[in-house]
């Protein structure tokens, strides 16, 4: 900013700090018993505009056209939407486009001479029957046995995910859904060497939330290995 503009200062009586409201020395301001507080006098707004309306200084001004200068940081907004949920100790996601609904935990039917590990049956979804598939046993997730009984009997958090998938709809049983979440494309990371083969196939990236490390499913190839599994 080229415009210099030199500080005013101001001869302010600042009557209010010594005889008004706000002082101790005495005979106090005669205008008192009349305004009956020193806001309420002229004079005390008149001096409170003058302040409001003096020149700014050099050194404010300099202070803040540094602020102005600085090169703004900009904060990537996420792109892409996941919902993550957990399975016994473990935490993935799917696209957020492919979910349909997340439900109660409700009753599993059974389906007569069907010999697939991964098929838990049918579930009745607002009249609809959907097929269950056991998303854990696809992923090879095996249960933590350390678990306490009191933990073990604790479902209060379990849930149903409904997924839709070319033109399909399967229910996934999973132990808690955490939430939905936005990332970007830079947030996934490759999978570590030390996960599974299995879980490695269906794994499309990590990504890093909250401190939790979740795998990010691949539902095209999750929905082939059911149909495959089905036949």
């Amino acid at each position: 900013m080229n415009t210099k503009v030199k500080k005013q200062i101001l001869n302010i009586d600042d009557c209010w700090n010594h005889i008004g409201v706000w002082g101790s020395e005495s005979p106090r301001c005669e205008k008192l018993e009349e305004v009956m507080h020193c806001r309420n006098c002229d004079k005390f707004s008149y001096s409170g505009q003058q302040v409001l309306e003096q020149p700014l200084s050099e050194e404010y001004l300099k202070d803040w056209s540094k602020t102005y200068s600085r090169k703004k940081e900009q904060h990537l907004v996420g792109t892409n939407s996941c919902l993550v949920f957990r399975l016994d100790d473990e935490f993935y996601s799917f696209p957020s486009n492919t979910i349909v609904e997340v439900t109660e935990i409700r009753s599993i039917h059974s389906i007569p001479h069907r010999k697939s590990k991964s098929l838990r049956g049918l579930v009745n979804i607002r009249g609809e029957l959907k097929i269950c598939i056991s998303i854990g046993y696809l992923l090879g997730v095996k249960k933590n046995k350390k678990r306490t009984e009191k933990t073990r009997k604790n479902t209060s958090y379990e849930r149903m995910i409904v997924i839709t998938q070319e033109e399909q709809q399967f229910v996934f049983p999973v132990s808690e859904v955490i939430g939905s979440f936005r990332y970007n494309d830079e947030q996934i990371k490759s999978p570590p060497a030390t996960i599974s083969n299995t879980k490695a196939t269906f794994t499309i990236g990590m990504l890093n939330i909250d401190q939790k490390h979740i795998a990010c499913l691949d539902l095209n190839l999750i929905s082939q290995l059911i149909k495959r599994d089905l036949k």
